[in-house]
C-alpha cells in the first residue's frame, strides 16, 4: 500500500504550478499581470515540454482498457468542474445580495456535499490503475528527477522579482498553518500519502494539453491571455427581458471582443445546473437567444454566461 501512495511523488515535485489547489493560503491573488505572464512563459517554454513527454510515455504504456477508463473519468471531471463553477457563482450571487456565509452554507451545503462525492468517485475509479502501474511511475519519476530542482530555483527567482520578502514569508507561514490543519484532520503520518495520492490522480486526469488560466481549479498561474480578463469584464453587458417571465425570455449579451468558447448555464438557487447551452465561438458585439422556461417551477433562477472560462451571472424570476 505504501507504494501505491508514493507512486505520484514525482508528479508533486515537478508540477506544483500545474496542480496548485485553490486554497486561501495561496498568494496568487497578489500576482501582478507581469508576474503571472512570466510564470506562464516559464511553464510553457521550460516545464510543459518535459511534462508533456512524460504524459505521452504514461499513456503509451497503459492498456487500452485503462486509457478508456481514464478518458471516461476525464469527461466526468470536466462536467463536475462546470457544476462546481456554477455553485461558486451562485454563492457569489448570494454574497452580493447580502446573505451571510452561514446562510449561504445552509442553502448550498447539500449540493456541495453531493459534488464532493462525485469527485471522490472519480478518484476512486482510478485507484486500480495506479496500483497496477507502480513500475511505470518509478520510471517517469527517474526521468523527471533531474529537472525539478532547476524548475524550483527558477520559479523562486521569478517570485522574488515581484514579491517582497515579507509576502514570501507570510506565504510560507500560511502554508505551514494549512499543513498543520491537515495533519490534525488526517494524522501527521498520513498527510504526505494523502497529498501524493491526490496529485497523482490529477496528473492522470490531465489530458496533456497546455492549460490556460481559465481552468482556475487546477492551473492557477497560467494564461492564454497575459492581459487577463479585464477587457472582457469591463465591457460585457448581460440581461434578459422580460424579467419576471412567464414562459419565454430573451437573454442578451454584448461582448467587447471575440470569445473562443461561450456557454450559458441555468441554475436553481441551490446551484444545481438545470441547463447547459454550448454557444461555441462568438464575435464581438451583441448576441441574443430565447430561453424557454415553461418546464421550470415558479421561483428564482440564475443564468450564468461563461466566456472563455470567466463567468458573469444575473438572476431571473419565473412566475
Amino acid at each position: 500500500m505504501k507504494n501505491v501512495f508514493t507512486l505520484g511523488l514525482f508528479l508533486i515535485l515537478s508540477t506544483q504550478i500545474i496542480f496548485a489547489q485553490k486554497h486561501k493560503h495561496h498568494y496568487k491573488s497578489k500576482f501582478s499581470a507581469e508576474h503571472k505572464a512570466e510564470l506562464k512563459t516559464h511553464f510553457a517554454e521550460i516545464m510543459y515540454p518535459v511534462l508533456k513527454q512524460a504524459h505521452e510515455k504514461m499513456e503509451q504504456s497503459l492498456s487500452p482498457e485503462e486509457l478508456s477508463i481514464i478518458q471516461e473519468q476525464r469527461i466526468k471531471k470536466n462536467e463536475l468542474k462546470k457544476k462546481m463553477k456554477a455553485l461558486r457563482q451562485t454563492a457569489k450571487n448570494y454574497r452580493e445580495e447580502g446573505k451571510t456565509q452561514e446562510e449561504i452554507r445552509e442553502i448550498l451545503g447539500q449540493e456541495k456535499k453531493r459534488l464532493h462525492k462525485e469527485r471522490k468517485a472519480i478518484h476512486e475509479a482510478l485507484l486500480p490503475i495506479l496500483k497496477n502501474n507502480v513500475a511505470l511511475v518509478e520510471s517517469l519519476k527517474n526521468d523527471l528527477a533531474s529537472h525539478h530542482q532547476q524548475w524550483r530555483e527558477e520559479k523562486d527567482a521569478i517570485h522574488a522579482k515581484y514579491l517582497t520578502t515579507e509576502e514570501i514569508a507570510q506565504h510560507k507561514e500560511k502554508r505551514q498553518a494549512h499543513k498543520e490543519k491537515l495533519e490534525a484532520r488526517k494524522g501527521a503520518e498520513n498527510v504526505e500519502k494523502y497529498i501524493t495520492y491526490k496529485k497523482a490522480v490529477k496528473f492522470m486526469l490531465w489530458d496533456g494539453q497546455l492549460p490556460t488560466s481559465h481552468d482556475k481549479e487546477a492551473y492557477t498561474t497560467l494564461s492564454s491571455n497575459t492581459e487577463g480578463f479585464s477587457s472582457v469584464s469591463d465591457g460585457l453587458v448581460l440581461h434578459n427581458y422580460p424579467n419576471p417571465l412567464i414562459d419565454l425570455t430573451t437573454i442578451s449579451f454584448e461582448l467587447p471582443q471575440k470569445a473562443n468558447m461561450v456557454a450559458l448555464l441555468i441554475t436553481d438557487t441551490n446551484g444545481k445546473i438545470i441547463q447547459d447551452i454550448n454557444l461555441g465561438s462568438k464575435s464581438s458585439g451583441t448576441h441574443t437567444l430565447e430561453f424557454n422556461a415553461k418546464e421550470l417551477s415558479s421561483g428564482q433562477y440564475f443564468y450564468i454566461l461563461d466566456v472563455d472560462g470567466q463567468q458573469f451571472s444575473r438572476s431571473m424570476i419565473k412566475q
